[in-house]
């Protein structure tokens, strides 16, 4: 939060935004409360709106109405909600420090930012004043999660990983017996 809620304050003078936090941390309550404080001394608190812990339809619902999901993550493995986000058509804005971002980047699904606050800022003044290149993006998205994410994907490509096992397990008693 220490880069995404002063990039937001930074442009909340020049560019019309509702913000959506959504999660929860139940193993540090304290740190939500500060994360509400930050917001209202920085003045995003009327813009702002805290959900909680989301999940199911509900979460599916916030991540279609979203114009953007970003996460401007330090480290991220993977990112499931990028995921997530990308399989509802929403374009996200991510930091190189997630593991995906290439892919993301390769397949023009959202913007890739670096892990600093004036970069995160030029990156959503970027992705929230063109609506078009919004919709774009999120249709790039939201067809890579199909090809690499879905439950299809997954299958084929476990079935390609125990084939590949097959082959090598083959191989190796084909070489023992010779």
């Amino acid at each position: 939060m220490d880069l995404l809620i002063p990039a937001l304050a930074a442009l909340a003078t020049e560019q019309d935004f509702q913000f959506v936090l959504a999660g929860a941390n139940p193993q540090d309550p304290e740190f939500e409360a500060k994360i509400g404080l930050q917001i209202q001394a920085v003045g995003l608190g009327d813009r702002t709106t805290l959900t909680g812990f989301v999940s199911g339809e509900d979460k599916t619902a916030l991540l279609q109405a979203a114009d953007l999901f970003v996460l401007p993550s330090y480290y991220e493995n993977f990112g499931i909600a990028v995921a997530e986000a990308m399989a509802a058509a929403t374009p996200v804005v991510i930091s190189d420090q997630v593991h995906i971002w290439k892919a993301i980047q390769q397949a023009e699904a959202g913007w890739i930012t670096p892990c600093k606050m004036e970069a995160l800022t030029d990156t959503l003044r970027i992705a929230l004043s063109d609506r078009a290149e919004q919709a774009r993006r999120g249709k790039c998205a939201q067809a890579y999660a199909e090809k690499h994410y879905s439950w299809g994907a997954i299958a084929e490509q476990m079935t390609q990983a125990y084939d590949q096992i097959l082959l090598r397990s083959s191989d190796t008693r084909e070489t023992k017996a010779d």
